[in-house]
């Protein structure tokens, strides 16, 4: 079994070794999940598989007022959060991988089942402690993830889902991209691939820059009409190991992105997307409000699955 204490400092870039598996914070949310030296996890372990992003420093409102991501029972009528919103009552709706968007309520707590065993799938739903939604009409693809999305959040603007998937990551940058890319890092950029699209014009690029030594840097973009604002992922790179992701041997790998949903408004940007490994996981709601060109980490947790 892979030594999953492994983490990445959030903002640093440096990978850490510690006696206790790492916590990924995004601003005061706390969020449950990980691995532990065995591969098992327990309920209160945290993430270890998390990707390092930037610290978070200028998002309004609290980062907990715009949301929560959560996963759907076997049924698809019930979602569990992976992080726990400010005020569950100020949920609107949920917006999942498969692109559904569909009222929600909050029901209340579940407390922790002695048969809990650490995973966060529908057929461990029932055990593991939360907030627990409804969903009000209709129902969501049954183990699926989702993001449980407040009226602040929908207030920065339109909230609109993308095509996504292998399909969309197996398109290529257009040259004006990469080079713009380019120069706002100052660094060459080694690959460019298109994970989600709105229109022809409003599209979300995943990016991998050459290398500076050990110091590697990946970025999600978003990119219209605008401008671009970059979502980045600074790493220590290890030949013979894993530099962002539990498992991905030191490869950067665009098509393990899944881009859930993007806003772009008067009042600010964000963007919603997964990044699945063998272990789990990671999720990532950011924001952009003062700097345009920057997207700031607000809601960050991680699913665990490893069976």
């Amino acid at each position: 079994m892979r030594d999953s204490t492994r983490g990445y400092a959030a903002g640093q870039g440096v990978r850490v070794r510690a006696a206790h598996p790492m916590m990924m914070v995004a601003a005061a949310v706390t969020l449950a999940g990980g691995c532990g030296e065995t591969g098992t996890r327990s309920a209160a372990s945290p993430a270890a598989d998390t990707a390092a992003a930037v610290p978070v420093t200028t998002a309004s409102p609290a980062p907990g007022s715009y949301g929560a991501f959560a996963y759907a029972d076997s049924s698809g009528a019930r979602l569990l959060v992976l992080s726990e919103p400010t005020h569950p009552d100020s949920v609107v709706e949920a917006v999942c991988q498969s692109r559904a968007r569909l009222p929600v309520r909050f029901v209340g707590h579940q407390a922790r089942s002695p048969d809990d065993n650490g995973r966060q799938r529908a057929s461990n739903f029932a055990n593991e402690a939360g907030a627990v939604f409804e969903v009000a009409r209709g129902s969501v693809r049954p183990d699926e993830t989702c993001f449980l999305a407040t009226a602040a959040l929908l207030a920065l603007g339109p909230l609109r889902t993308a095509d996504s998937g292998p399909t969309a990551a197996d398109s290529s940058c257009a040259p004006g991209d990469s080079a713009r890319l380019s120069r706002a890092q100052a660094r060459r950029v080694v690959s460019c691939a298109r994970i989600g699209a709105v229109d022809e014009l409003t599209h979300v690029v995943a990016v991998e820059f050459e290398r500076r030594g050990d110091s590697a840097l990946a970025s999600l973009v978003l990119t219209d009409p605008d401008g671009m604002t970059s979502l980045d992922f600074p790493a220590v790179h290890q030949p013979e190991g894993d530099t962002w992701r539990v498992g991905d041997g030191g490869t950067f790998d665009s098509s393990a992105f899944d881009l859930l949903f993007i806003i772009s408004g008067p009042s600010g940007r964000a963007i919603a997307v997964t990044w699945g490994a063998e272990e789990g996981e990671s999720l990532t709601l950011a924001v952009s409000v003062t700097a345009r060109d920057t997207f700031v980490p607000v809601v960050q947790g991680y699913r665990y699955w490893l069976q």
